[in-house]
């Protein structure tokens, strides 16, 4: 697996002084793999200084775009001897994925041989990227589901989309079709058909809207994707604001679909509507009176505090003779910034649900007051007039935008019920199917292009 040359002018030397940096940090990781019981010290790390300089070309090493690249996957799950190639320099890819795993457990040379910290300061970046590789080699044998599969390298680089895809079909076992809509590696097929083709076979393999989650109002790069399609090149830069793990864990503990039919795999498109056009049965819940700005990823704290006290003050003045208390908004949206709604004897990667909630949850999304005073967090892109639905399949209400007769989308004068996708919403008043229970009766297909 060639990784590229050695580059001289990253190491800000001369080229037999680069040449010996990188032999330092071959040998560092084989030492850190543990190939050599006895931990002996080669030459190119005896003093110091060759250590650190080692560790330069360690980081250099995993800075390579090689690493970045979707078909990496490939090319470090299919061969079973591989072995990376840097300039003149060569290690097997095994004591890579030995070092990494070394790393991650603690298990470090013997301090008097090599201590790590004289290499780098921290190995994340060299754990992270090696680790995500070695859990795509065990899908071989036992695959994840798909749509984990897709979000795990979707942001790696492509330089066609469609490869985002095909990928996928070649980290499966033999004879299983995890894509049944994409057998094979098809590239007649246009990107906006095959993601399509993608979505729907998602949507049948979860049973359910899972898919449809964490998004947070994320712009799409590819054009003329329906907006319930999920884009799986990667983000425009700057505004990849999505966070689908985040979302699917708390998923996981919200039924607020509880009473709705389950999510009718057959009738998901159809002939009247084509085949752009989600069709989902579900209850409408309420519209959106008044939103936030968008919280971004640095504010905390007060300001957050003061981003419920506008959308109150913004709610009043549309609402000014409320039923709703503004004590009661007050406090649900402060329970909604402080992660009051998780439960914190749930633990979410080695942290209490709610503070998980704090530090994921938040960022790029807007808090909303409704028409009739329910409170909520919503994606960013979140307009009043929008409406929150409770679909089958939805674990968790959804955002709609309502469109028009005049919008491109519409084919016909009759736009009631046709909407565009804006996102999962979090609505502590019905996501244990409150809503669902007082308006069963009133049920119905909505449209989403």
């Amino acid at each position: 697996m060639w990784m590229g040359n050695i580059d001289v002018n990253a190491m800000g030397t001369t080229e037999p002084a680069a040449l010996a940096a990188a032999t330092g940090a071959l040998d560092a990781i084989r030492l850190l793999a543990g190939i050599d019981p006895e931990y002996r010290i080669p030459s190119s790390l005896a003093r110091r200084a060759r250590k650190a300089k080692a560790g330069k070309a360690i980081k250099l090493l995993m800075a390579s775009p090689w690493w970045s690249r979707i078909w990496t996957v490939q090319e470090t799950t299919s061969p079973k001897n591989a072995t990376i190639l840097w300039g003149p320099l060569s290690i097997p890819w095994s004591f890579m994925k030995d070092a990494a795993e070394n790393l991650i457990q603690g298990h470090y040379p013997p301090a008097e041989r090599l201590r790590v910290h004289d290499l780098v300061d921290e190995f994340g970046f060299f754990t992270y990227q090696i680790l995500g590789l070695m859990f795509a080699a065990r899908w071989v044998v036992q695959p994840h589901p798909p749509l984990e599969m897709l979000w795990r390298f979707r942001y790696r680089d492509s330089t066609d989309p469609r490869d985002k895809v095909y990928v996928i079909l070649n980290l499966v076992a033999e004879g299983t079709y995890p894509l049944p809509s994409v057998p094979t590696s098809n590239y007649t097929l246009t990107t906006v058909v095959l993601y399509r083709r993608v979505m729907l076979d998602l949507l049948c393999n979860e049973r359910g809207l899972r898919a449809m989650i964490g998004l947070r109002g994320e712009r799409k790069s590819v054009p003329g994707l329906p907006s319930w399609v999920v884009d799986w090149s990667r983000p425009i830069e700057g505004f990849g604001i999505s966070d689908f793990w985040a979302h699917s864990r708390f998923w996981l503990t919200y039924t607020a679909n509880r009473g709705l039919p389950m999510l009718n795999l057959d009738e998901l498109t159809s002939p009247d509507h084509g085949e752009d056009v989600l069709n989902v049965n579900g209850v409408f819940f309420d519209k959106i009176l008044v939103c936030s700005d968008v919280i971004t990823k640095e504010e905390e704290g007060d300001r957050l505090y003061e981003l419920a006290a506008e959308l109150i003050a913004k709610a009043l003045v549309e609402k000014p003779h409320r039923v709703i208390s503004e004590d009661y908004w007050h406090e649900a949206l402060v329970d909604i910034i402080k992660g009051n709604y998780a439960k914190p004897e749930i633990i979410i990667e080695g942290v209490s649900s709610d503070a998980y909630w704090r530090e994921e949850m938040l960022k790029y999304q807007q808090l909303f007051i409704t028409e009739n005073g329910a409170v909520g967090l919503g994606p960013s892109r979140t307009s009043i007039g929008d409406e929150v639905w409770v679909l089958s399949g939805g674990q968790s209400p959804f955002l709609l935008g309502p469109l028009h007769a005049n919008d491109a989308a519409i084919k016909s004068q009759d736009c009631s019920y046709h909407y565009t996708f804006r996102g999962d919403v979090f609505v502590p008043a019905i996501m244990g199917g409150e809503a669902v229970e007082s308006r069963i009766e009133n049920q119905r297909f909505v449209h989403i292009h």
